[in-house]
């Protein structure tokens, strides 16, 4: 989150370094993903799917980061990794 609102920041007020910025946004989002997926198999299943998702979007961050994009397209990116991490807290809860 640290490298992508970075980005986002540096988009805002219209930084010369943007795709310094960009690159570290998408390599973070990429590692992350892989977290993601290295512990989903020792989750209970409905969590794990969840973990899934949220690898999947963070990989589609990345490309999207990394394209010619709008600032729709990165808001909706957003809005649905906050939507799935909203719904893994929920189901921690739920455990």
């Amino acid at each position: 989150m640290v490298a992508f609102n970075a980005y986002v920041d540096a988009g805002n007020h219209g930084e010369t370094d943007l795709r310094a910025e960009a690159s570290a946004a998408a390599s973070s989002a990429r590692d992350t993903a892989s977290w993601f997926d290295s512990v989903a198999s020792e989750l209970p299943a409905q969590l794990s799917g969840l973990f899934d998702e949220l690898a999947a979007n963070l990989r589609s961050s990345a490309v999207v980061i990394e394209s010619d994009h709008s600032a729709d397209e990165i808001n909706s990116i957003s809005d649905t990794s906050n939507s799935i991490r909203k719904s893994i807290f929920d189901e921690c809860g739920s455990l």
